[in-house]
């Protein structure tokens, strides 16, 4: 059913910041999240601050980024396995003329930090929370794909209060193997990540996600970025 909007503490500043929670697998304290500065790039006092505190805290950092209008209930995306926020961009341009849209990279992935694994959906799902909390946000719009998306579900049953509506992309709640394909698809994978690396990986799939003669500009920077990925927070996750 729909709920009614809720006013969101967000602030109207738009840019790049960090957050940070606690390190102990136990303990699922924000800190505070800071802008580091209006736009993209660059570090300002307010992230020079959270990286002292962090470290003597043992706490850890994660980045997200804030886009388009002040409105009750942002949108939130989440990104999928060896992704990061930078893969938004097209979706971000056209949401943040209508909407505030908020997006992050998750542990092990882009900007974040990459604690030691394994990594489990509760945690990714409680990631997902304390941002919301740390910025003010009551309820939101939440997008996952597909890993994304079964981080979205999980926030769905463990904190359903923050969620306004619900959108989940090439994904599901669980990830099964129901049949030999599917156990050979996953082993096929991780065989790729350890015995060939993060880029060769990222050449597999750029062929199957992008198969048109005209997406050759995105196969080329889908293979740079997934050659970034820590292979080790990658298998983690």
């Amino acid at each position: 059913a729909e709920r009614d909007l809720v006013p969101s503490t967000l602030t109207p500043k738009q840019g790049e910041g960090l957050f940070a929670i606690g390190g102990a697998a136990d303990d699922d304290t924000t800190l505070f999240a800071a802008l580091t500065q209006p736009g993209f790039g660059g570090v300002g006092m307010a992230a020079l601050v959270i990286f002292v505190i962090a470290a003597l805290g043992g706490f850890y950092l994660f980045s997200f980024h804030l886009r388009g209008q002040v409105l009750p209930s942002p949108v939130v995306l989440i990104h999928g396995l060896g992704s990061s926020t930078r893969d938004w961009e097209f979706q971000v341009s056209d949401l943040s003329r209508s909407y505030r849209v908020i997006t992050f990279d998750l542990r092990g992935h882009g900007q974040s930090d990459k604690p030691p694994g394994p990594y489990t959906l509760p945690m990714f799902a409680a990631d997902v929370r304390e941002l919301l909390t740390s910025l003010g946000v009551a309820r939101a719009h939440i997008v996952g794909l597909s890993l994304g998306g079964c981080i979205a579900f999980q926030l769905a049953v463990d904190a359903p209060e923050v969620i306004q509506t619900l959108v989940i992309v090439n994904s599901g709640p669980e990830l099964v193997l129901r049949s030999f394909k599917h156990r050979v698809a996953i082993w096929q994978r991780l065989g790729i990540v350890r015995l060939m690396g993060m880029r060769k990986m990222g050449e597999v799939l750029s062929q199957r996600l992008f198969v048109k003669p005209e997406h050759g500009a995105l196969r080329e920077t889908f293979v740079a970025r997934w050659a970034e990925n820590d292979r080790r927070t990658y298998l983690a996750a």
